[in-house]
């Protein structure tokens, strides 16, 4: 995960790039209050590169996947391995 932050009139913006869940969450906390700590009180967290991903939803998704038939995170039609 990846943290940058611009400095835009009376705000912060910062952006968060990649994976966004458990472990990297408090990165993400951090990094705001740095922010914070260099002068600017008002913050806007972007997230629009962020992807949010945690167990129970890949849990969720690998099984609505066998239920398809088709191996979790992936889409389209299935190839059979049969000759």
């Amino acid at each position: 995960m990846e943290f940058s932050y611009e400095v835009k009139g009376s705000y912060a913006e910062v952006k968060a790039d990649g994976r966004l869940n458990m472990v990297s969450a408090p990165n993400l906390r951090e990094f705001d209050s740095d922010v914070i700590v260099v002068g600017s009180n008002r913050i806007v967290v972007n997230l629009e590169k962020t992807v949010f991903w945690t167990p129970p939803a890949w849990a969720h998704l690998s099984a609505a996947s066998r239920r398809r038939g088709r191996p979790a995170g992936t889409s389209g039609s299935r190839r059979s391995s049969h000759r």
